[in-house]
């Protein structure tokens, strides 16, 4: 997996934000936001979460019964998706990362820090945020406490596809983490929790307190934070470059 350099949580409300930095991270199921109506559009909901199959018109045939529907009478894509995964628990972060970036000259690394900048349509998740600025500790703080509950979980950065031009069927083991490109906005990074359940109920996972590896802050605060820790980083080699330039933008 490509390096994380940091998870931001984004939060409607106020408490919702400080309940997270107490360690109490809230999981809506999967079935939650397939049925999520809002009048924004790739916004929480998304109708097509856990697709595994997506067929292009006039690209398939369907026989039902012996009767064959020909291939040019379909007029949109079919859509096959997997409702088992209704029931996990989502826990859904902005993600920092360094996948499809290189590193070699100046002009790389500023287009890579361009690139991690939240996008205006990330504003409709919320005014709060709070950024983990390790995300190392946080991740083991993650796995020891699902490992204390004796839940199964899955982690990966969401990949994103094109609805218009895909044709053909997804891992089944990674159908939670594929979304359409229009969502590709929030980078996102996902733990998909498994505790065994059937009903799609949400839950909260306890895994202590993260003000120490955690910054509070407004939505609208995030993007200097991030470009001021990367520069930082920047500046210690951490991607191999040891220029001063722009080192404190």
């Amino acid at each position: 997996m490509s390096r994380i350099f940091f998870n931001i949580k984004v939060c409607g409300k106020e408490e919702h934000r400080d309940g997270f930095l107490d360690g109490n991270l809230f999981m809506n199921p999967l079935g939650f936001f397939r049925q999520y109506e809002e009048d924004e559009a790739a916004n929480i909901g998304d109708r097509h979460e856990a697709t595994v199959t997506l067929l292009q018109p006039g690209q398939f045939t369907m026989t039902i019964n012996d009767y064959t529907i020909p291939a040019e009478d379909f007029a949109e894509a079919s859509v096959i998706q997997y409702n088992g995964y209704n029931t996990l628990n989502l826990l859904c972060l902005y993600a920092v990362h360094e996948q499809g970036h290189s590193f070699g000259s100046e002009e790389d690394f500023e287009s890579f820090v361009e690139a991690q900048m939240l996008k205006p349509e990330v504003d409709g998740l919320g005014d709060y945020a709070a950024v983990v600025v390790n995300t190392k500790a946080f991740q083991e703080r993650v796995f020891q406490a699902i490992r204390r509950e004796g839940f199964k979980a899955k982690v990966s950065l969401v990949d994103y596809y094109d609805p218009t031009t895909f044709n053909g069927t997804f891992d089944t083991d990674r159908a939670v983490f594929n979304k359409r490109d229009t969502y590709s906005h929030q980078r996102e990074y996902r733990v998909a929790l498994d505790r065994g359940v059937e009903g799609e109920i949400p839950y909260t996972l306890e895994v202590g307190s993260l003000h120490d590896i955690c910054v509070g802050c407004h939505t609208s605060e995030v993007n200097e934070l991030i470009r001021t820790y990367l520069y930082q980083m920047k500046a210690q080699g951490i991607f191999g470059i040891l220029t001063e330039k722009h080192i404190t933008k």
